[in-house]
């Protein structure tokens, strides 16, 4: 029987067309971080026409007064709205492919480490830039009609005297229901994950519950600034300000979405993103504290922790060593993208690994803490296997509890059984089995090809040289273990640079309406400044209250947007095997931070140097 010589027939197009059409879709990924972004492009939309629509609102009334219909006067703004749709979604197409081919660029030369091909080429499809186009102008429209709707159902009066209209009671019950349950849909989805099994955290339920909380905090601000009070307490410096914020609530509540938005996406990001080298030397991390990944070529049919073996190769540094036996399969890593069904095995001795590296998820009644010894079970006729996460959700499509189906050495169907899932490692690519269950399958595989080296760190140069030195004949590939672990995580990091870069564009778009929005308030509040100008109000105490006001309300967006990012990961940020790169994170909020007290500051100070208090008086 030619299968009891391990002899195997494989459909090669057929496996690798199946492959790569099962590839890893980052598309979704793409379209959810996109989603926050287009919300903040919407709202940004909106707020520039309400303000054209502000500045024209004498012209609104008179038409309206001359016998206009509202549906003719609608249909005037409307078609001037197509028109600068038109050319901002055609402007967009360009922009889009710019984007998407220096996204291709980067992956070819800067990222080329992820993709490990310099080949890949950007295909426009002409139906996705019509579509793009078209539903561009179509959301946009939407937009400016309901814009122009809830401006239209002010009175003729009210547009002509510029009053700001008054929330109904009805719809604050609408804003305070709405409210409610998005803040407590978010407890509990929190909450339905905190109590169940704490090892097998929802990211997904995570990230839902840090939105609808998003929502929630946004609501409630938003309530807050329409809600009407009454004082008879002396005016002082704080109540003004309050009192400015109140009466400008639909642009402070701009602002307030669009920086949350813009911090939401980054922070988020950025926290995902991992910091491979701070715990590299703890046995509990992706490294499981060893020094060195080692692979052969060839064999090594000894066992290299018996000191007599060493003193006959001339080894003089200690180390210890825990050896690998192989059986081929693919490269289920993070640096294939393609769907694998058959990574390669590994057996080894499941007790040398005890205290080392962490689960992330794992089946019923499997000790966190000892999940090594699961190894060496029996479960219904299945090997019990381990694998990296990673591997068992992106590269394999399953989930543990899932089946592998290999042939054996005799040509006879086996399963293995994933009862655990480690948390980033560099067993990445591979599955792992006892070897007690890998010689019975696999007894034509002789000795060991891989090899992880643990020593004290003052030995560690020592170590290396005399394994290269010693092993040189037997093709070995020495790596350091957190350099291991960092190329897998490479990808993670990178595909993360490129949802940061949309990030950037979410808060780049939150920084740009706190620009307008302040720059426009300020030019209408002229004859405010004179006001407080000719009753003794200085230049220095106009622009405090102006920074003060502006800086208020984009510490109350990047808070909101910092608490729910927060949420939103906290399967990454409360894992002890995540290492969050919580420096990054301050960077980028200190970057946002600054640049934003820069840019209120600036405008405040060109606006109060511009002002002319008779001219600014003169209409009031």
């Amino acid at each position: 029987n030619p299968f009891a010589l391990d002899f195997q027939v494989r459909a090669l197009k057929a496996e690798s067309l199946a492959a790569a059409g099962q590839g890893t879709d980052f598309s979704q990924l793409f379209l959810g971080l996109s989603f926050f972004i287009l919300v903040a492009a919407l709202i940004l939309t909106a707020l520039l026409f309400r303000f054209n629509l502000e500045n024209r609102n004498a012209e609104i009334g008179t038409l309206s007064s001359l016998g206009f219909s509202q549906q003719k006067i609608q249909s005037i703004y409307l078609s001037e709205g197509i028109i600068v749709s038109l050319a901002g979604a055609a402007l967009g197409l360009i922009l889009a492919i710019g984007y998407n081919k220096m996204v291709f660029w980067a992956l070819n030369q800067v990222w080329n480490d992820i993709v490990r091909t310099e080949v890949l080429v950007a295909k426009i499809v002409p139906s996705t830039l019509i579509i793009g186009f078209v539903v561009s102008v179509a959301v946009a429209m939407i937009t400016i009609h309901f814009t122009f709707r809830q401006k239209m159902k002010q009175q003729t009066a009210a547009l002509q005297r510029r009053a700001y209209s008054i929330i109904s009671v009805k719809k604050k019950r609408i804003i305070n229901a709405a409210t409610l349950l998005s803040f407590i849909a978010a407890i509990v989805l929190v909450l339905s994950q905190l109590i169940g099994n704490v090892q097998n955290l929802n990211a997904t339920s995570f990230f839902v519950a840090g939105g609808l909380l998003l929502l929630a905090f946004i609501l409630f601000i938003y309530n807050y600034l329409t809600k009407q009070t009454t004082s008879h307490s002396p005016i002082s410096f704080q109540r003004i300000t309050l009192q400015n914020i109140k009466l400008n609530r639909t642009r402070s509540i701009t602002i307030v979405i669009l920086l949350a938005i813009g911090a939401f996406l980054v922070v988020s990001t950025g926290l995902n993103r991992k910091d491979l080298f701070s715990k590299a030397n703890e046995p509990t991390s992706g490294t499981g504290g060893f020094l060195y990944w080692m692979e052969t070529t060839v064999p090594v049919l000894h066992n290299l922790n018996n000191a007599d073996y060493r003193n006959e190769q001339g080894f003089s540094v200690p180390f210890d060593v825990v050896q690998m036996q192989v059986a081929d399969g693919d490269d289920a890593s993070c640096l294939n993208l393609n769907r694998i069904s058959n990574p390669r095995i590994l057996g080894l001795n499941a007790a040398q690994l005890e205290g080392r590296f962490s689960v992330q998820t794992k089946t019923e009644g499997i000790d966190a803490q000892n999940f090594w010894q699961a190894l060496t079970r029996k479960h219904n006729g299945c090997i019990p296997a381990i694998a990296d996460q990673t591997v068992i959700q992106w590269g394999l499509g399953k989930k543990v509890g899932d089946t592998l189906v290999y042939r054996n050495a005799l040509g006879d169907e086996v399963k293995l059984l994933l009862v655990a899932g480690l948390a980033g490692s560099v067993f990445q690519g591979n599955v792992l089995i006892d070897n007690s269950n890998f010689n019975v399958n696999f007894p034509t595989n002789s000795g060991s090809n891989v090899f992880l080296i643990d020593g004290k760190q003052e030995n560690k140069t020592a170590i290396a040289d005399e394994l290269n030195l010693l092993y040189r004949d037997f093709g070995i590939e020495l790596t350091q273990a957190p350099q291991r672990l960092a190329e897998f995580m490479s990808v993670t990091n990178t595909y993360l640079s490129i949802f940061l870069i949309l990030g950037a564009l979410g808060l780049l778009i939150g920084t740009i309406g706190l620009g307008i929005v302040m720059q426009r308030s300020l030019v209408e509040r002229k004859a405010e400044f004179a006001l407080l100008k000719s009753v003794g109000f200085t230049n220095v105490s106009i622009f405090r209250l102006v920074t003060i006001e502006y800086t208020l309300l984009m510490l109350a967006g990047l808070l909101v947007g910092f608490f729910t990012a927060v949420i939103s990961v906290y399967p990454v940020i409360g894992s002890e095997t995540n290492n969050v790169s919580l420096g990054f994170v301050a960077l980028l909020l200190t970057i946002i931070l600054v640049n934003g007290v820069l840019w209120i500051a600036l405008l405040a100070a060109l606006q109060l140097r511009k002002l002319k208090i008779i001219e600014a008086l003169r209409n009031e």
